[in-house]
Formats: structure tokens, sequence, C-alpha cells
């Protein structure tokens, strides 16, 4: 988990603070959309899903207040 999303407590500097996945060579934009949406779907215990949801809605917090947007792709995942 903490390789798709960190755990932090302020909104981090750039994309790669958030998501330390995109330091990877071949992870873009397709491959980490593909990630999140298959770990969002499994059923991993209760503790993980809370978890999980915490870290997505700080990574739509951060994009929202570094890019002015949430894309599109990400937007299923708001509550």
């Amino acid at each position: 988990m903490d390789f798709v999303i960190s755990d932090y407590e302020k909104i981090p500097y750039d994309l790669y603070e958030a998501c330390p996945a995109y330091k990877q060579k071949h992870i873009g934009r397709k491959t980490y959309r593909s990630i999140v949406h298959h770990l969002s779907e499994q059923d991993l215990g209760l503790t993980f899903n809370c978890e999980w949801n915490s870290r997505l809605k700080k990574l739509m917090r951060f994009m929202e207040k570094r890019w002015g947007y949430i894309p599109d792709s990400f937007r299923q995942y708001e509550k």
C-alpha cells in the first residue's frame, strides 16, 4: 500500500512523494490507475479497506490542491 499511496500528514510537494510507484521506470498513468482500481475492488479486510479509503481521500486532496482538479479516472472514488 505504501508503494502506491504513501501515508503523509501534510500535502506533499510533488507527485513522487504522494505516489512512490511513479518513481519506477515502467509505471505511468495507465498502470498506476489500474493498480489503484485493482486494490480498490479487493476485499482485504476492514483494516486495509479503511486505511486504503483514507489514503485515496488524501491523494484526491493532493490532486485538487496541486493541480486544481481530480482526474476523471479517480472521480469514482469520491464519497
